[in-house]
């Protein structure tokens, strides 16, 4: 009977997967700095070769070519990671020397402590080569977290997920911050709520977005976002305004101009007088550069100027340079449109109503 305890004890002492206390490993040199760069480079690479496992979700997030790119960086950089390694006194094998390096219990200890500390930091703050060098060390972290004690290696994987994960996010979405005026605007993007200043991760795409607040016309446009990319998006929003305003024409008299100018104001709730204090002046000057098979060449230039009471309050300028005889009236409307919304949205524009 006893000897059927002590079999069923030791089958289960075997069935049963050990936490390892140290880690170690051999490398061979011709000299004893190459033998221990060979034993750490075998050292990383017992921790490398289960990674491929423990990347199996990355690897459906993200592909198995980034996650294979990954594994090479981690190969290549993870002899740094290592803290108080222990090199063994060389042994001559064969014509060579061998060499052990050996991390203990408190070895492992620190070694996970100083790779938590490094990828617990603002990543807004670090560019994107940076951001991929501490992916690379979370990912190094969840699979070295399997030779921490089992009471803190469950954390220790875990909190290293999280920052890959936001790693990830960071690399591979845009980080979008609107700049708006006034500051309290409440932005809608896409179904991102988003406040002025504040960045946050947007998946890359085209969104409509809409900015609102009190006593200020709401503004609406399209935005197309990049992976990886940084962006800050400046807003003036036009305050809501009883009064009018006039259009003026300098060298040209195209009334599609005016009417152009005049779906600005509509957008804005903004009246349109031919006569006003407050005056838009449109000075369009259309060059003749060249013809080409008959084709005419032009270069376009309007200087918006606004007035009240006959003194200029603020100036807004645009060109566009070689530009087709068919293209000429599209660009010219074009150009009056964004020069118009230009100055209403523009902060010295208040002092228009004053």
């Amino acid at each position: 009977m006893m000897r059927v305890l002590l079999i069923l004890f030791m089958a289960l002492l075997l069935s049963t997967p050990a936490v390892a206390t140290t880690l170690s490993a051999e490398g061979y040199g011709k000299d004893v700095i190459s033998a221990r760069e060979a034993a750490l480079q075998e050292l990383s690479q017992t921790v490398l070769s289960s990674i491929r496992s423990d990347m199996e979700s990355i690897t459906r997030l993200e592909g198995a070519e980034v996650t294979d790119s990954i594994q090479n960086r981690i190969r290549i950089e993870s002899n740094s990671y290592f803290q108080g390694v222990v090199y063994s006194e060389p042994r001559s094998v064969d014509g060579s020397l061998l060499v052990r390096a050996s991390l203990d219990t408190a070895a492992i200890q620190r070694t996970a402590e100083q790779l938590l500390r490094e990828i617990r930091v603002d990543l807004a703050t670090l560019s994107r080569n940076e951001i991929l060098t501490l992916q690379d060390k979370a990912v190094f972290l969840m699979a070295f977290s399997a030779y921490l004690p089992s009471n803190t290696a469950s954390t220790t994987t875990q909190q290293a997920d999280q920052i890959r994960q936001l790693a990830y996010r960071y690399l591979n979405f845009a980080q979008v911050t609107f700049e708006t005026q006034p500051s309290d605007t409440k932005i809608r993007l896409g179904e991102f709520d988003l406040r002025s200043g504040e960045m946050q991760l947007i998946p890359p795409g085209n969104y409509s977005y809409q900015a609102s607040a009190s006593g200020f016309h709401n503004q609406r446009g399209q935005l197309f976002f990049s992976a990886g990319e940084r962006r800050r998006i400046p807003l003036s929003l036009v305050p809501e305004r009883d009064g009018s305003v006039a259009i003026q024409l300098i060298n040209s008299t195209d009334q599609n101009l005016i009417n152009e100018a005049r779906r600005v104001f509509g957008s804005f709730n903004i009246q349109y007088a031919a006569a006003s204090p407050q005056v838009i002046k449109l000075e369009v000057e259309q060059d003749f550069v060249t013809e080409i098979s008959g084709i005419k060449i032009y270069n376009l230039r309007i200087v918006a100027e606004a007035h009240k009471n006959n003194q200029v309050i603020l100036v807004r300028r645009a060109t566009q340079n070689n530009v087709v005889d068919a293209q000429v009236d599209s660009r010219l409307r074009a150009i009056t449109r964004a020069l118009v919304q230009a100055i209403l949205t523009s902060p010295e524009a208040e002092q228009l109503w004053q």
